[in-house]
């Protein structure tokens, strides 16, 4: 491993620590630093970056940062010629539960009908999407609630 890739998880890692720790601002920069990296290294339809703006999200969520969160979940590359992008769904259903509630981010997961079976397959969105669930978001009628 290249030290630029280690400094890419090692940063990661740190930053998602700072969130959980109560950093939700020092977590949301250095997450932008991760996925500056990987953009530069891997591409921005990489593991490595799709993973730390997952990430990103979560923390501008927990910073309170709607501005931030807002453009982020804009910026979310779109699935070409698949379903929803999950990212973008999770970014606007986190702006939606903090402006307008639990029902109104129920309402934009539902609509995206996000293919969650085959979500699991990606543990760090798959419980992005669980931590809206335990705050009340109600993700389709036909997810594994």
């Amino acid at each position: 491993m290249s030290p630029k890739e280690w400094g890419r998880i090692s940063t990661a890692c740190e930053a998602i620590l700072d969130r959980l720790n109560g950093r939700p601002e020092e977590s949301a920069r250095k997450l932008a630093e991760a996925m500056a990296i990987a953009r530069e290294f891997a591409g921005d339809t990489s593991p490595a970056y799709r993973r730390a703006e997952v990430e990103r999200m979560l923390s501008l969520y927990a910073a309170d940062d709607l501005t931030g969160l807002r453009f982020l979940a804009q910026a979310s590359q779109p699935e070409v010629g698949g379903p929803e992008n999950p990212r973008r769904v999770l970014g606007h259903a986190l702006v939606a539960l903090r402006e307008e509630g639990t029902d109104a981010a129920s309402r934009v997961i539902q609509d995206a009908q996000l293919e969650f079976d085959r979500m699991r397959l990606v543990a760090h969105l798959w419980f992005a999407f669980q931590d809206l669930k335990s705050e009340g978001v109600s993700l389709s009628p036909t997810a594994a609630d």
